[in-house]
Order: C-alpha cells, then structure tokens, then sequence
C-alpha cells in the first residue's frame, strides 16, 4: 500500500478511531480524558481528511446529507458513535476498500492480541464464564480480557472478516481453509455459536463460489433477506410486548430459541420512547426494573439509540451498498455485510465501530463514479 499525502488523514483517522474503541469491550478501558483527545483527534483528521479530496458535485451534495442526518443524532442523542460511522464511509474517497481493510485490520490484530496477551499474564480476567445458551443448556466459555466470551468471538469474527476483504481479489481454498481452522478455535475457546457459525456459512458459500447457480441465487436473495431479518428484529420484540393468544404463544417459543433476546428486547419498548434522531438509553434503568440490562438486538438498540431518521438512513445506505456490490460482481464483501447484518439480530454489532466496519462500504451511495477504485 502506497501511503500518499492524500490517503495519510484517511488512513491515521482509521488507526487513531480504531485504537480508541478497541477496549470498549474489554477490562482494559482508557480513562475518559484520553478518549475525548482521540476523539478530537479523529475529527481533524476527518477534516484534514475531506479537505484532501477531490469531489464532484453530486457526491458533495450526497456528503451533506449524510453530515446533516449525523449531526441531528448528535444532537438528540448527544452520542458521538453515528458520526464517526459516518465519518468512516466519507473518508473512504481517499483509500481503496483493500487499503482501509489493512488499515483497520492490523490496528485491531494489534490492540486484541495486547487485550488476550495480558488476560494470559494475569493482569486482565481470563473471564471463564458459563453462558446461558437458552434451550439448548449451558456452555463454558472465555472472554480472554473481553467482557463476555461473545465479545471475544466477535472480535476474532471482525479480524477474519477483514482478512477476506484484504484478499478479497486473491482468496484461495488454503486462505479460507484457515480461516475455518480460527473459527473452529474461536468457537472452542468462546463457544459463541452465531458468530461462529455465521463465519463458516460465508467460508462454505466462497468454497462454492464457483457454483454459479448458489451465488446467483444467492445475489438474487440478498437484499429480500435483509429486509426480512431487520423487519423480524424489530417486529419481534414488539408483538412480543404487545401482541396476545396464538401470536404471542409463538412468540414466546421463538424467544426461547433466541436465547431471550425478544424479552430483553421488549423492554427497551416498555422503557423508553421511540424518537426521530435518537437518544442515550439508561441501561442502568433496565437493571433496576427488570434486573437485567443487555440487549443483544442490534436492530432495536439502533432505533432507540439514533431514533427513526438515523435508523432508516443507515439501512438505506447498507442497501443501496450492497445493490452496488452485486452489480459490480464484489462477492467477498457483499458475504462481509450480510454476515454482519445477520449477527445484528442476536448481537449489537452495528451501531459502532467497536464491533463493525462495514460502514466503509456506505462509500457506494456517495461514490458517483460508475468504476470501482482498485489499489495504485
């Protein structure tokens, strides 16, 4: 990766943002004065970043947009994690989707392997945690540092991720080979099933790839099932809360095959209001009312968190993205998104870029440009 004037504030805005919330998850937290001065940081570079670019006019007016609805949600919900969301897919004008992949990629592979290296030493938890894993029993898993064992596996799940769209031009059989070899690990260690289990089904389908047939179907599929999940998500735990008789019997039984998430879901309808840009939601008041204050659904915790119009403006760019994908035959990432988007109804893996970085791909709404940017 040639490193230009041009790209440097692209790419020192991925590592200092990515430096910053990589122990978000973790027993390892940076002291609050620290985190705002990256965060200042990041928004200069963002600046430095924009002022760098060469635009046209369509795609200027596309970025205000986005700005405009990105600032609304900072300032209902006083949450800086939509900007920087935005941000990320703005500054994608400087840096090929490879070069931000290998960006990202070695700043997370640095800061996980420092986070599993002191729970090894003792001077984080090694977190040995029996998790619930509703009708199907118990299991014991570590968190290595992380929190949860969950946050582990999907901290692994981001960096194989990544991997694919690093080499996504060059995957070979013994590529994806090794990276189920990590998935199986990651699950031996976390046995965190979705995450796991999400990895390998986007493994299998590039092993596939060559039948024509799958990947067709596939691309044709795609977009209906997302709209389905995202409808599924919200709606799920709402006519969990609201609905009765039959519908609720069923709901009840799909609740307990999602491990309770309908449940912890629903609270987040009974507690709080649904706003056009967003608010702050208490988790400390779940804890008080219903002893419990986790919500695994990535859909509902985006609606309440950055409200009506940011929900809608960020399923809209991740559709708009991925019909652009498919159009320009972009497999590898295409698998990336909807895998993250499936994660997103038994985890909270969108709305930040703790957990996700697929938000490099809104780049295909503000790109006006018909050809895809390949590495200089």
């Amino acid at each position: 990766m040639q490193i230009t004037r041009e790209k440097l504030p692209a790419i020192l805005f991925f590592i200092v943002a990515e430096f910053m919330y990589s122990f978000e998850l973790t027993y390892l937290r940076l002291p609050n004065i620290i985190y705002n001065v990256l965060l200042g940081i990041t928004f200069l570079l963002f600046i430095a970043s924009v002022v760098n670019s060469q635009w046209t006019v369509e795609e200027i007016i596309k970025v205000i947009i986005i700005l405009v609805v990105g600032i609304l949600v900072y300032f209902s919900s006083k949450e800086s994690l939509y900007l920087t969301l935005i941000f990320s897919a703005i500054v994608m004008n400087n840096l090929s989707y490879k070069e931000a992949s290998k960006t990202i990629f070695i700043t997370r592979l640095i800061t996980t392997m420092f986070i599993i290296f002191l729970s090894i030493i003792g001077l984080l938890p090694l977190n040995k945690m029996v998790v619930s894993k509703g009708i199907f029993g118990v299991a014991t898993g570590y968190g290595l540092g992380y929190i949860h064992p969950n946050n582990l596996a999907q901290a692994i799940f981001v960096l194989c991720c990544l991997y694919l769209c690093i080499n996504y031009d060059s995957l070979t059989f013994k590529k994806i080979m090794g990276i189920i070899v990590v998935d199986i690990i990651n699950y031996g260690v976390t046995k965190s099933k979705t995450s796991c289990f999400i990895l390998f089904f986007i493994c299998l389908l590039l092993l596939l790839k060559r039948k024509s047939f799958i990947i067709k179907l596939f691309r044709k599929l795609s977009i209906p099932y997302l709209i389905i999940i995202g409808g599924v998500s919200i709606l799920g735990p709402m006519l969990y809360t609201y609905s009765t008789g039959k519908i609720q019997s069923i709901m009840y039984v799909l609740n307990g095959y999602l491990n309770g998430r309908f449940v912890n879901a629903s609270n987040m309808f009974l507690s709080f209001p649904i706003t056009l840009f967003g608010k702050i939601i208490n988790l400390d008041y779940l804890q008080r009312m219903y002893g419990y204050n986790v919500v695994d659904n990535g859909y509902v915790f985006l609606l309440f968190d950055y409200g009506i119009v940011g929900f809608t403006l960020i399923m809209f760019l991740y559709l708009y993205s991925i019909k652009k994908l498919i159009k320009k035959d972009l497999l590898v990432f295409l698998l990336v998104i909807i895998g993250f988007l499936s994660l997103a109804m038994m985890e909270n893996v969108i709305r930040a870029m703790f957990m996700n970085f697929t938000m490099i791909f809104w780049y295909e709404f503000i790109n006006s440009k018909s050809n895809y940017k390949k590495d200089i």
